[in-house]
């Protein structure tokens, strides 16, 4: 009886370390990420291809014909917030994470998060629509452990877009 006193305590204490993530909220950035544009799909295009490379970002895949384009995996390092009261703390940023509370704290210099932009370009009779998401967000960071005995932790955390970065280009290309 004494060991399994002693085991549940440990599981609680070990229980009791992890963060505590605050979900982020319900977001519909439809009427952004979905635009159309009094550009033909040609001069869209071009434009989103422009705002994208000038934005550091690295184009994978653009297939003209099908209207495809796909970004390399960017590091969103100086572009994302945690999300405090439903709305990025920063209201710049481009991806917004789950707001984590950790006794410990984390260091916003150690995250990593990385993701991938999907645009898609189609004819729509004289102007076109571009459609933009944001896919495959990565966030994580290592915390090391105040024990010798503990290795790091890796954390992972949600994320989505803010619609910051589709409103800039959907300006772009209106």
């Amino acid at each position: 009886m004494k060991c399994f006193i002693l085991f549940a305590v440990i599981i609680m204490l070990s229980l009791s370390c992890n963060p505590i993530m605050y979900p982020l909220p319900d977001k519909n950035y439809d009427e952004i990420s979905n635009i159309k544009s009094k550009e033909t799909a040609d001069s869209a295009w071009g434009i989103v291809c422009r705002v994208l490379t000038a934005k550091g970002f690295v184009i994978k895949e653009g297939d003209k014909n099908t209207g495809i384009i796909t970004t390399d995996k960017y590091d969103f390092g100086m572009h994302f917030s945690f999300v405090r009261d439903g709305k990025p703390i920063d209201s710049t940023a481009w991806v917004a994470l789950s707001y984590v509370k950790n006794k410990g704290g984390f260091d916003d210099k150690q995250f990593h998060v990385f993701a991938h932009w999907n645009v898609e370009i189609k004819p729509l009779g004289t102007g076109s629509t571009v459609s933009i998401e944001l896919s495959r967000v990565d966030a994580s960071t290592k915390k090391p452990q105040k024990k010798s005995f503990h290795p790091e932790q890796e954390y992972t955390f949600p994320g989505q877009s803010t619609g910051v970065f589709e409103k800039m280009l959907a300006d772009a290309v209106k």
